[in-house]
């Protein structure tokens, strides 16, 4: 079982990273300008902020359910793998 849990560590491992992705994009979303003096192209470029913004808190939303995801998926499994080794520990008793 010792296979698994190495799997299940990458996978935790895997969740923390996204997790770290999320508050690093998220970071950056929040610092992103809301008022630029471009002159005639201001309009321009808020509007590609703008857009920057809400991609970034699309991206945002993925990596969080991603994150979370997978640290779910981990604990069922993790679970029903510990239940399983227990169902074989008790018949082994019986035995």
């Amino acid at each position: 079982m010792s296979d698994y849990a190495v799997e299940f560590d990458a996978a935790m491992a895997m969740s923390a990273q996204h997790a770290e992705s999320r508050d690093a994009l998220d970071a950056f979303g929040a610092s992103a300008p809301t008022d630029v003096d471009g002159g005639d192209g201001t309009a321009y470029l808020l509007s590609m902020l703008a857009g920057i913004n809400r991609d970034t808190g699309a991206l945002v939303d993925i990596l969080n359910t991603a994150a979370h995801q997978m640290a779910v998926t981990v604990d069922l499994y993790r679970g029903v793998e510990e239940e399983a080794e227990q169902v074989f520990r008790d018949l082994g008793d019986q035995i």
